[in-house]
């Protein structure tokens, strides 16, 4: 598309191209636009722009207005404590509702996350090295489920669209070490990796 473009300014919304001089306005927008409105009879937000090269992924705000996150926020932390009260309480080794792990089920192998209801219960009680014993990763794993929830909950506050890109060599290390903590723990004479007495 040729013409002077010096008069075009970003808009946040691709409804808003419908309105834009054709000269700013690609024939994909105009596409995008049109399917968002005959499916939904509004136009939808633009999607955000994607995670700079070298990360994977990001953490963003919902798109939804203030007293809607609020809800969702207090939603969030109100079943997460309420979980975190009952396995405390209840220990998963002696009775209580948990689901047992479907791999173990299946093929008696030890996926990563074996042990971890259990690490977590002891751990509830000030009981680390019981913790630890159960499942090594305990302590990372819930630690980075807290941090998720906390960005999750404070994200959006000033910026409705910061996103928080994830270092792409941070996700390979995470995966390298609990890909061979699944192998270790899986390997005869490493018991101690399944709560198994040394």
């Amino acid at each position: 598309m040729t013409g002077d473009r010096s008069h075009c300014v970003q808009h946040p919304l691709v409804g808003e191209v419908m309105s834009r001089p054709a000269s700013c306005v690609s024939t994909i927008e105009r596409r995008a636009a049109s399917r968002s409105l005959a499916t939904t009879g509004s136009y939808a937000e633009a999607p955000a722009a994607p995670a700079p090269l070298g990360t994977v992924g990001s953490v963003s705000s919902l798109t939804v207005g203030p007293a809607a996150r609020r809800a969702h926020v207090a939603a969030g932390g109100l079943a997460g404590g309420a979980a975190a009260l009952y396995l405390r309480a209840v220990d998963p080794a002696s009775g209580g509702w948990f689901p047992s792990c479907p791999l173990h089920s299946l093929t008696g192998l030890w996926c990563p996350a074996c042990g971890m209801t259990r690490a977590t219960h002891h751990l509830l009680n000030g009981e680390l090295p019981t913790a630890l014993r159960f499942n090594l990763l305990v302590v990372p794993a819930l630690a980075a489920a807290l941090a998720a929830w906390v960005g999750w909950a404070h994200s959006g506050r000033a910026d409705p669209d910061r996103r928080v890109a994830v270092p792409a060599r941070w996700a390979y290390v995470v995966v390298g070490v609990v890909a061979a903590f699944t192998v270790a723990r899986n390997l005869p004479g490493f018991g101690v990796l399944r709560g198994l007495p040394a």
